[in-house]
């Protein structure tokens, strides 16, 4: 049993580490069009649908997680540059 969790325990790490080393910020929008083309890109959002939409027609990606924990404050969205108060995970569906 505690061979099995150590296994487990193994494989989330790799994973959780594999998506640090994927997960960038990009600052930009030409930045984040190109950090979607091998990686994710954690960056804020304004949160509109038609937003979303611009950004999948352009990239072929779409947001994929707002995380719970987020930084606070608020930012300017990486595409229309709205004011934007959360972060979301973009990145493209294989």
């Amino acid at each position: 049993m505690a061979l099995a969790f150590a296994c487990r325990w193994r494989l989330f790490q790799r994973a959780l580490a594999f998506r640090q080393q994927n997960t960038h910020q990009p600052e930009d929008y030409d930045t984040f069009r190109q950090v979607l083309e091998a990686g994710w890109a954690d960056v804020w959002w304004c949160g509109e649908t038609n937003c979303e939409a611009a950004i999948k027609e352009d990239t072929k990606a779409a947001s994929r997680n707002i995380p719970i924990d987020q930084p606070g404050g608020q930012g300017v969205c990486v595409r229309c540059g709205r004011p934007a108060r959360e972060r979301a995970i973009f990145a493209r569906a294989y």
